[in-house]
């Protein structure tokens, strides 16, 4: 399988952003949906005002007139009496427009309003009654008002709420103008921190500035921005820093030891060749690691460096941890079928490997570890402790499983570490893409 160089460009790119709206837009459309609704409100209020003072004032217009002409049915007289033409009075229920009397109780006294809009054309009465003392003994009389002659028909109500309505929309208008021009002046410096933050690349932290600042909490935002930002500037140049020295200090006393080492295989007695061998690979595991430190640690991938996955790559692999799986009694099963190749520094990926398997085999005694590597992922599985427990005082994931994950960060890989609930243990998966 051939590299793919322009995938790996692509993973280099940073991933689109979820799609949010401005902070202008909002304020805007948080105005605009509020205005309309307050217009809304205050149109449907100053109606149901207006009816409600019609009907107060023509029941308390007649509450005032009509014991003035009850005085007719004191004086004995009999009948209705049209006394103009507004009011009509009553001296009996069943003489009453039979839409009252179905609205009436037979003994009612008082004052009410009545609208009813199934009538063509909709009517309107305010109705009086009042016990009052004639010739023939005490009796309820009728004063019944037609309101629909002073009120304003619906035409014109119609209109005038038009007029509300219209004349609140034009003034919202007029005020939008300056809202959206205050919402813009609001939301453009944001506008500009996040699209300088944007521009810049991962390992660039200069100052963010913007031209003009508006508010208090825009200066304190760029202030603790800026600030965070210098001290990641700061951490991560010290990290690097310290990673050079280290390396660098380090080299010199290896370079001694394997001196000595070399010297000390001269003499072949078997216990010293025993134990050189060992420093040898312990200096040659030390050596592994500063190199690896010092590739995570370099600002550019090599984009022409390709590491060839193929049996020789798997045999080194479980070459180097068969010791360790050997002294924990636990056996190394690899399914591996296809040899492919992968645009990454090939220490890098061996040591991504490495330590997930290392890993593996502390967590497990007596077990099992399955080993697959295919040119999507490297997958490893183990019968251990699992996430939650150490075995024999090892403590932790250790070093290991950090550089794992900063060597997935370098190349936008995915790793992941999760209980093996089928067989106990643990499950890391690593992901090319």
């Amino acid at each position: 399988m051939k590299p793919n160089h322009s995938h790996a460009k692509q993973q280099h790119l940073k991933q689109p952003l979820p799609h949010y709206p401005h902070i202008g837009q909002r304020i805007n459309r948080i105005y605009y949906f509020g205005t309309l609704a307050l217009l809304a409100f205050y149109t449907l209020a100053f109606s149901t005002l207006i009816l409600l003072t019609e009907n107060f004032h023509s029941e308390r217009r007649l509450s005032l007139v009509a014991p003035y002409h009850f005085a007719y049915y004191e004086q004995g007289n009999q009948g209705s009496k049209v006394i103009s033409p507004l009011i009509t009075i009553y001296d009996d229920f069943k003489s009453l427009p039979i839409i009252l009397q179905d609205e009436l109780s037979e003994g009612f006294e008082g004052v009410n309003s009545f609208q009813f809009d199934e009538e063509i054309p909709i009517s309107e009465y305010a109705v009086y009654a009042g016990k009052i003392r004639s010739p023939s003994g005490s009796k309820i009389v009728y004063a019944v008002e037609n309101t629909d002659a002073v009120e304003w028909n619906d035409l014109t109500f119609f209109f005038v709420e038009a007029a509300i309505f219209l004349s609140g929309f034009a003034a919202l208008l007029i005020v939008s103008v300056f809202i959206v021009r205050a919402a813009k002046s609001i939301s453009s410096p944001f506008i500009a921190v996040a699209e300088q933050l944007e521009r810049q690349s991962d390992d660039e932290f200069k100052p963010i500035v913007v031209e003009e600042v508006t508010s208090q909490e825009l200066e304190n935002t760029l202030s603790a921005l800026n600030n965070y930002r210098q001290r990641i500037h700061d951490l991560m140049a010290r990290e690097k820093s310290f990673t050079r020295y280290v390396s660098h200090e380090l080299r010199t006393p290896m370079t001694v030891v394997k001196g000595a080492i070399s010297i000390l295989r001269k003499d072949q007695n078997e216990r010293v060749l025993k134990q050189t061998s060992r420093i040898d690979s312990a200096v040659e595991q030390m050596e592994q690691l500063i190199q690896t430190f010092l590739l995570l640690v370099r600002k550019e991938t090599n984009k022409d460096s390709v590491t060839h996955v193929d049996q020789v790559f798997v045999d080194k692999l479980v070459e180097d941890i068969a010791t360790k799986a050997e002294a924990n009694g636990t056996q190394v099963v690899v399914i591996f079928n296809n040899s492919f190749e992968l645009a990454v520094e090939p220490l890098l990926l061996y040591s991504a490997i490495h330590n997930i398997l290392t890993n593996a085999i502390n967590s497990t005694v007596n077990g099992e570890v399955v080993l697959r590597i295919t040119p999507q992922q490297v997958v490893v599985i183990d019968n251990g402790v699992g996430l939650n427990e150490k075995v024999r005082g090892y403590e932790g994931f250790g070093i290991g499983l950090l550089l794992v994950k900063d060597i997935c960060q370098k190349y936008h890989w995915s790793f992941e570490l999760s209980e093996n609930y089928r067989d106990r243990g643990c499950i890391a998966q690593l992901t090319f893409s």
